[in-house]
């Protein structure tokens, strides 16, 4: 004898209608996202984010390091931009690339505070002019493949979130800190996401744009063309002053780029 309780007509009808509407969300997300490898991907950004940010605010580690600078801002940034640049489809091969692309943030941040120092007594655009060799990267190590292009964005972004905060030689220690713990927060997502994540490289950046014979290569161009535009942009800042002249630079930057 059977004592489980036989379902009514009605609640039937509530289950295939709770069925029939998880089943349509489902593809209206495969519409919107196709590839649940791309929705992944998203989760691990904000993984990556939040654990390099909750690393940095931890008073053990916080407290301990000199320099103004906010270590769960700065080691969260460079954890979800390596995580938006990283394109690997292997465990192996995107903790490497991750390795890398935090440290090159790291690096952009700590030529910045290095070059900038000096700058300073030019006037309030001085130190701009460290964003312009960031410019030209961004476009020149494209020539590289994905990796290349992830590198110089990440050494760009570095000096960046440095400009923005006006970093100086004394958050040294911090920048290199706040590498080492990006590169723990970016890692530990991805090693667990797995084989479920499919990054898919566009054709474009995978291939690179053509060379013309008896031309310069284009990336060369890319960079050359972000850098002269990013250095109209400081000019005009130390002639006029500019308003947020900083992400003005970024936009020329990334046009440029893309």
């Amino acid at each position: 004898m059977n004592d489980s309780p036989q379902r009514s007509p009605g609640q039937r009808d509530r289950s295939r209608r709770v069925s029939s509407s998880l089943s349509a969300l489902g593809r209206w997300l495969d519409r919107i996202d196709p590839g649940t490898h791309r929705r992944i991907k998203g989760l691990r950004l904000v993984t990556a984010y939040g654990i390099a940010a909750a690393l940095g605010a931890l008073q053990d580690i916080a407290h301990h390091v000199p320099g103004s600078i906010s270590l769960s801002y700065l080691a969260g940034s460079f954890a979800l931009w390596a995580s938006v640049s990283e394109g690997k489809s292997t465990r192996a091969g995107s903790s490497r690339d991750l390795a890398l692309l935090s440290f090159s943030a790291g690096l952009g941040a700590l030529v910045f505070v290095f070059l900038s120092e000096p700058l300073r007594l030019t006037g309030r655009a001085g130190p701009e002019m460290v964003l312009v060799t960031g410019a030209f990267l961004v476009g020149y190590l494209k020539r590289f493949g994905v990796l290349g292009a992830g590198i110089g964005s990440q050494i760009y972004i570095g000096e960046l979130l440095a400009y923005g905060a006006r970093m100086t030689t004394d958050d040294a220690v911090a920048i290199a800190i706040a590498a080492l713990i990006a590169t723990v927060a970016s890692v530990v997502p991805r090693m667990l996401s797995g084989p479920a994540e499919r990054p898919v490289t566009p054709a474009v950046l995978a291939a690179g744009p053509q060379v013309v014979p008896g031309r310069y290569s284009p990336e060369l161009s890319m960079g050359l063309q972000a850098a002269v535009g990013a250095l109209i942009i400081v000019i005009l800042n130390g002639v006029v002053g500019l308003e947020e002249s900083g992400w003005a630079i970024t936009a020329c930057t990334y046009v440029v780029a893309g």
